[in-house]
Formats: C-alpha cells, sequence, structure tokens
C-alpha cells in the first residue's frame, strides 16, 4: 500500500459512511457557491462596463460603493465621524478644499 510523505497509508484515515457522506456534501456545496460566485462576479462586471458605456466613471462608482459598504458595517455615526476626522487631517496636510 502506497503511503504519504508521514508514512501513513490511507487506511489510517478511514472515515465512517456518515462522516464520508457529511464530506462529500460539504465539498459539493462549496464548490456550487464557487460557481455561484463566479457567476455573480461576471454580473457585476457587466454592470461596470454598463456603466462606463453610459459615461460613468466606473472607478469613482466603485470607491462610492466601497463608502456605502464601511458605512452599513461601521454605523452612521461612527461612520461620520471617521469622515470628518479625515476632512481635518487633509485640511491639515493641504489636502482640503480650502
Amino acid at each position: 500500500m502506497p503511503k504519504s510523505e508521514s508514512g501513513r497509508t490511507h487506511n489510517q484515515y478511514k472515515l465512517d459512511e456518515e462522516a464520508r457522506k457529511r464530506l462529500l456534501k460539504t465539498i459539493k456545496r462549496i464548490e456550487k457557491l464557487d460557481e455561484e460566485k463566479a457567476a455573480i462576479s461576471d454580473d457585476i462586471k457587466e454592470e461596470f462596463a454598463h456603466l462606463k458605456s453610459e459615461g460613468y466613471d466606473a472607478k469613482a462608482v466603485r470607491e462610492f460603493l466601497g463608502e456605502r459598504k464601511k458605512r452599513r458595517r461601521m454605523g452612521a455615526e461612527k461612520f461620520d465621524e471617521l469622515e470628518d476626522m479625515k476632512d481635518l487631517y487633509r485640511s491639515v496636510i493641504g489636502l482640503g478644499d480650502d
């Protein structure tokens, strides 16, 4: 029987039937999710291509989407506090609206 680098044979790693079924089910679920993720990624690319064809700046829209996501994750109050602090720092280093 072939041995792995650790010297163990496959027989030393036997799983009972129920464990094998759970493992296979989980692997298939991950594969399905990965396929769905790829399809969603393609859909997002198409939406950005549409934005660009309409004359919108895709990079600006991506940044805007990132800010919205961050605001939802942090909560509006903490996000606004962070933005105020960033505005203060921008003005200090000469990047403000002057």
